[in-house]
């Protein structure tokens, strides 16, 4: 035990110390001393066996209050406090994700995919006759290099899709640059894709400087809403889509150009990309969101 003697102040100023114990859990070790400032002039004594070092978390001679050490099992006890913040902090967020019904897939680049050849886990058709041709083939000017999907061939409105997709709600983005065509130079995406005949279609043109979305029904593309905007040949553009129920919005390059409601489609469907007539563009890019956002 240590014991602290005043042996020249008056005895009113005696005062005996003594080890505070710390009160942690019960599988912890005590973890810090306590002390308080001695009167000037106070001394300490060892009242053990042999004398040693002032313990550490005690007064110096000085008379000046020392800072507790903090031991081996508190900084332990501290990691612990951390680790159960952060894994708090995880749950919340996954939980609010969980919540908020959305849901972000990856973005697709088609870098990793060989030139000349469909994406794996993509699908190629068109709607009405012709012969359209989905490749992967290298472009230094894509928005992401250095691959893109591109369409070269022709048809009556070929279609791209991707075929584990499943969406109700949520939302389909696509970069695209029309490179040429003479009846048409278009790029769109799909989404509620059920087979080649129905869909829905939201596309950008070069050659009119507009933006459109129709459905597609039973084969048949049907005209909801298209209103002019700028779509210049050989250069990126970002067409996004957000659809939930009836509700769908249209943006070309940040800007929202068309908001409609409309239930000619409903359910889950794939999503994709699409264009038109003898089109030539590239696509890159592309990603996706799944949910009702709340």
């Amino acid at each position: 035990m240590w014991t602290r003697r005043a042996s020249s102040i008056p005895n009113r100023h005696a005062v005996e110390f003594g080890f505070i114990r710390a009160q942690l859990a019960p599988s912890a070790p005590a973890a810090s001393m306590h002390c308080a400032a001695l009167p000037a002039g106070a001394q300490l004594e060892a009242r053990v066996p042999s004398p040693g070092p002032v313990p550490a978390g005690f007064p110096t001679s000085t008379g000046k209050r020392c800072s507790p050490v903090l031991s081996k099992a508190k900084h332990v006890q501290n990691d612990n406090l951390r680790r159960k913040r952060v894994l708090r902090l995880v749950v919340i967020a996954t939980a609010l994700i969980f919540l908020s019904g959305v849901t972000m897939a990856e973005t697709i680049n088609f870098d990793h995919e060989p030139a000349g050849s469909l994406p794996a886990g993509w699908q190629a058709g068109v709607t009405g006759h012709g012969s359209p041709k989905w490749t992967i083939e290298k472009d230094d000017s894509a928005a992401s290099p250095p691959n893109v999907l591109k369409q070269s061939g022709s048809g009556t409105f070929p279609w791209c899709i991707k075929t584990d997709t499943s969406i109700e709600n949520g939302s389909v983005e696509v970069k695209f640059k029309p490179i040429s065509g003479r009846e048409d130079a278009a790029g769109g995406v799909v989404w509620r894709w059920k087979d080649r005949d129905n869909y829905y279609v939201a596309r950008a043109n070069a050659l009119e400087n507009n933006v459109s979305l129709y459905h597609t029904t039973n084969g048949r593309r049907n005209t909801i809403k298209y209103v002019s905007a700028p779509v210049s040949k050989n250069q990126w553009h970002t067409l996004k889509v957000d659809f939930e129920g009836t509700s769908v919005r249209v943006a070309l390059d940040g800007t929202v150009y068309i908001e409609a409601v409309d239930d000619h489609i409903r359910g889950a469907g794939a999503v994709g990309v699409w264009t038109k007539a003898d089109s030539v563009t590239a696509f890159d890019d592309f990603s996706y969101s799944s949910g009702t956002r709340r």
